[in-house]
């Protein structure tokens, strides 16, 4: 009498698929988070920019108005 290994060989080749696809998911994942994090940083530097843009014309406003004082 044979031993039939099918089911081993079926698990065996099941596992293989779900560990390649995580795999997959990681390597995505890492990838579309980075993407996000630059398209985030570039609108928060501008933001920034904008903001130290605003703060200083309001010190320019306010030395202007203490000299004409």
């Amino acid at each position: 009498m044979e031993k039939k290994n099918t089911g081993v060989i079926v698990n065996v080749v099941v596992l293989a698929l779900l560990l390649g696809l995580l795999g997959g998911y990681i390597i995505t994942d890492k990838f579309v988070n980075k993407d996000k994090e630059t398209s985030q940083g570039e609108q928060n530097n501008n933001n920034n920019n904008g903001n130290e843009n605003n703060n200083s014309n309001i010190n320019k406003n306010i030395v202007y108005q203490m000299q004409k004082n």
